[in-house]
């Protein structure tokens, strides 16, 4: 085992737990913040998001279809993501109060 790699590794997660405390996210569960990184990761310039494309993304892709679904819902629920107007359904949109917060 390369342990300046396990340090670095330590590093790095140290430094994302403090970001998920400063933005708020800390609280969430796992899942529910990979999908929603994953999310604000694909989103356009509009904050539109395809969940075909939250789906695709490396950090989400070992999560089962129904446990995806599940926690879109915790997230609209939780107005992280709105679904997005004058869109089909499957569009999302981060919502613009959280987009400070989910641009980092």
């Amino acid at each position: 085992m390369d342990l300046s790699g396990l340090k670095k590794l330590a590093q790095l997660k140290s430094l994302t737990t403090d970001i998920e405390r400063s933005i708020g996210l800390y609280d969430m569960g796992e899942t529910e913040r990979s999908i929603l990184a994953a999310a604000a990761d694909c989103a356009d310039d509009n904050n539109i998001v395809r969940t075909s494309e939250i789906m695709e993304h490396k950090c989400v892709a070992h999560i089962s279809r129904p446990t995806f679904f599940r926690v879109i819902k915790i997230l609209v629920n939780d107005d992280f993501l709105l679904h997005a107007p004058e869109e089909k359904a499957g569009y999302y949109q981060l919502k613009a109060s959280n987009e400070a917060t989910l641009s980092v």
